[in-house]
């Protein structure tokens, strides 16, 4: 192994425990938020900051440990993959994918809906939770089959 391939395993390892613990720490400040009986002021201004700190820190994070796992997939070169690399590189493009997709667009949908109509909050943020929970089961599951290495 040389120097750039082992940085680049370090940067994909940080950037995938960033992405997982900020997932976590963003379901949990979503479940909060909706927890007890706060404003509708209070609902909307959670989601904004729920929704920066997904945009500014964990969709970069996900994209930077995309770029570092397809470097690391195709300078391993092993023929054939097993079953791990295989799910792991194909299920979490896929998983990253639709992370950014949905939250850098349904995010920006449901902010405007939520300053125009206060209805929408609630149906909103629980649909916000309930991607968030699914995306961290989606990356559980994917660092299992990394860590473990099934065949």
């Amino acid at each position: 192994m040389d120097w750039t391939y082992k940085i680049t395993l370090f940067l994909h390892v940080i950037f995938v425990a960033t992405w997982f613990g900020g997932l976590s720490m963003m379901t949990i400040w979503t479940r909060k938020a909706m927890k007890g009986n706060p404003t509708q002021a209070q609902k909307v201004e959670s989601l904004r900051s729920i929704h920066r700190v997904n945009l500014t820190m964990l969709i970069p994070s996900s994209v930077i440990a995309l770029l570092t796992g397809f470097y690391l997939y195709f300078s391993i070169g092993l023929d054939p993959t097993p079953l791990w690399l295989l799910v792991k590189e194909r299920f979490a493009s896929i998983a990253i994918l639709v992370y950014i997709l949905f939250f850098t667009f349904f995010g920006k949908s449901l902010l405007k809906k939520a300053s125009a109509d206060t209805d929408q909050v609630d149906a909103g943020m629980k649909r916000y939770a309930m991607f968030l929970n699914i995306s961290t089961l989606v990356l559980l599951i994917i660092i299992f089959f990394a860590t473990t290495k099934i065949s």
